[in-house]
């Protein structure tokens, strides 16, 4: 849990949002633990909300199987591994529109702009309420991830471009 990744951020649009649907955060405070304690003021205030702490192994994949959606407000990021494991799993991602989330969303998942906290909240309600779509999103991000990100794709991609190398020798 560290400041770019935005989770306070997404607990106060959560807050905003009338659902019965609960809101867990994974992931152990870093080198920042005023980070840490104001979620835990935010979590505090609303028993609909679950701080999980690092989760890992098996433990991550029942939250993954069982999730209704990931949230992934990222300020700043790569390409995220907790973006393609959620995607993997069958998950609609709302993620922030910066680009690196953008490469990999589509329209398997829901941009809302980058620390826009009442966008991340009508994204929220929204999706709350349309549980097809949030399906039917979360089977599109398994196929992408399947098709450009699974180690079988990976390794042809590797191979191509070594064979490519191969023939332009000098």
């Amino acid at each position: 849990l560290v400041p770019q990744k935005a989770f306070d951020l997404a607990l106060e649009a959560y807050r905003g949002v009338l659902t019965d649907i609960e809101f867990a955060v994974a992931g152990a405070p870093s080198y920042d633990m005023s980070l840490a304690e104001r979620l835990e003021r935010l979590a505090k205030d609303d028993p609909r909300v679950h701080l999980l702490g690092y989760l890992h192994g098996e433990d991550l994949r029942q939250v993954l199987a069982h999730c209704y959606a990931v949230v992934h407000p990222s300020r700043t990021e790569g390409l995220s591994f907790s973006v393609l494991e959620a995607m993997a799993h069958g998950k609609l991602v709302v993620m922030s529109d910066i680009p690196e989330n953008l490469e990999v969303i589509d329209h398997a998942g829901v941009s809302f702009p980058t620390d826009d906290r009442d966008a991340l909240r009508n994204v929220l309600a929204w999706l709350a309420q349309d549980p097809t779509l949030v399906k039917e999103r979360g089977e599109r991000a398994r196929d992408i991830v399947k098709r450009l990100y699974s180690w079988d794709m990976i390794v042809k991609k590797t191979e191509r471009l070594y064979q490519s190398l191969l023939k332009h020798r000098y």
